[in-house]
């Protein structure tokens, strides 16, 4: 289901579909913001041992400019699904649908796996209410599903969510966990869960579990207690270190999908920047062309991206001294820079830096007199890991730690950041485990995670 208004579904049966992802018994899944929807009511329905999950809402397409949903699943059943039930959205402030979903009287009975699964809600999202739901014999014969899992990916911005429990009743097959969570988030993984649960397990007393606030934030810790914010001066104020001349090989460091480096340059000296495309997978090239902006955001060049491991160089003129951008977007596959006139960096003022599959060191310059400040790198979790060593300015290991896979954090308190300097990040394949997706971030400084040494720029 793409679009849909005043849509009502009852009295239907959605068994046995296999084949072609995602082989759900129901799949809603708009394709872009201008989809809705509107007043989709399924009533008296029926999903069953479909090979996907048996009610699916797939919805990150849809963001807070888009027309707020409005669902309700009344008196549904699924038996024998992948998972029950399926909900995801987008998590930003500017990519979260809003509106409401509501599943009343519901029963989910034999998932094979989680019997619920709710992905990147964030609180500020569309309201999610279980109303009066039963969730029995889920996931019989392991102990490694909850019945209910909230998941959010580790460069999701907002903790999942505003989400309530109205009467919810688990009846689980063997004692274990009912609810989990899977998030690489720094502080609170969840927010925002209320309402009552009725837990009945094998040769236990009935649980009846209020879900306040204190509940939450004891079940779902921050995994740093230490808070180091994001910081981002202004530009303006800057001091540019160039000890380089010409053309400067960079730091091999592969951008995945998407994303911005940050360059300063004199007005009329030429800059080049030279990089190529590279395939991840079996992904098809979807490269859009590279483009330069002015910080206020005017495209000032634009050029195509040749085949995978091709030579892509730009050059361009500044009209003016100052920062510019280098805007990257292959799709599913990877980018790196690999050459470049000028001094060049990540920018994680917003979110960490994402990459793939590669090693090298960035560098980051420390203000003089700073104190507390940290340098956050994650892997993807489920195996995908990366080793990282942080080195201080004269050059002694302060941190290291291999087989990263979820955030981990180099925090200095203690003074180390006092003198300033340019520290080193430098990021390796782990010793075990696979090599694909990291991120690494710099907090409580200037977000700039530079590509060569003797260029940068510092406050």
């Amino acid at each position: 289901m793409i679009s849909a208004e005043n849509l009502l579904i009852e009295n239907t049966v959605m068994r046995d579909t296999a084949g072609t992802p995602p082989a759900a018994g129901i799949d809603f899944e708009p394709n872009h913001a201008g989809e809705r929807l509107k007043s989709c009511v399924m009533r008296n329905c029926l999903t069953e041992n479909n090979h996907g999950d048996g009610y699916e809402f797939y919805l990150p397409n849809l963001t807070a400019a888009s027309e707020p949903v409005a669902i309700r699943l009344e008196n549904c059943r699924s038996r024998g699904d992948r998972s029950a039930l399926r909900v995801i959205t987008g998590n930003a402030e500017a990519d979260a649908v809003r509106g409401t979903m509501t599943v009343a009287a519901c029963r989910f009975e034999q998932a094979q796996r989680n019997a619920v699964v709710i992905g990147r809600k964030p609180p500020h999202g569309m309201a999610l209410t279980l109303d009066r739901c039963l969730i029995a014999g889920c996931a019989a014969g392991t102990n490694v599903f909850a019945d209910l899992l909230l998941t959010a990916r580790n460069e999701d911005q907002s903790p999942v969510g505003g989400i309530r429990l109205a009467d919810v009743t688990i009846e689980q097959p063997a004692a274990r966990l009912w609810i989990a969570c899977q998030s690489g988030a720094e502080y609170e993984t969840f927010v925002e869960l209320s309402g009552t649960v009725t837990l009945r397990q094998p040769g236990a007393a009935e649980q009846r579990i209020a879900l306040t606030p204190a509940w939450t934030s004891q079940t779902f810790p921050p995994r740093f207690t230490v808070r180091v914010p994001r910081v981002a001066p202004a530009l303006a104020a800057a001091r540019v270190v160039n000890n380089a001349a010409g053309v400067q090989r960079l730091a091999p460091l592969r951008l995945r999908r998407e994303g911005t480096y940050l360059f300063h340059a004199q007005a009329g000296a030429e800059v080049v920047l030279a990089g190529q495309q590279t395939q991840v997978g079996r992904y098809a090239p979807d490269a859009k062309p590279l483009i330069v902006r002015a910080v206020d955001g005017r495209a000032l060049k634009s050029v195509p991206l040749p085949a995978f491991r091709e030579r892509a160089e730009l050059r361009f003129t500044p009209p003016a001294t100052g920062f510019y951008t280098l805007e990257v977007n292959v799709g599913a596959n990877a980018f790196t820079l690999l050459d470049a006139t000028v001094p060049v960096a990540f920018d994680t003022s917003k979110k960490a830096a994402g990459l793939i599959a590669s090693t090298g060191s960035l560098y980051a310059a420390v203000p003089k007199g700073t104190g507390l400040f940290a340098f956050g790198v994650s892997g993807e979790g489920d195996g995908e890991g990366v080793k990282a060593t942080v080195r201080d300015p004269a050059g002694l290991a302060r941190w290291s730690r291999d087989v990263i896979t979820l955030p981990e954090r180099y925090t200095a308190t203690g003074g180390e950041g006092a003198a300033g300097g340019l520290w080193q990040i430098t990021l390796e394949r782990p010793a075990r485990g696979g090599f694909e997706d990291f991120r690494v971030e710099a907090l409580g400084i200037p977000p700039y995670l530079f590509l060569h040494p003797d260029r940068y720029w510092t406050f």
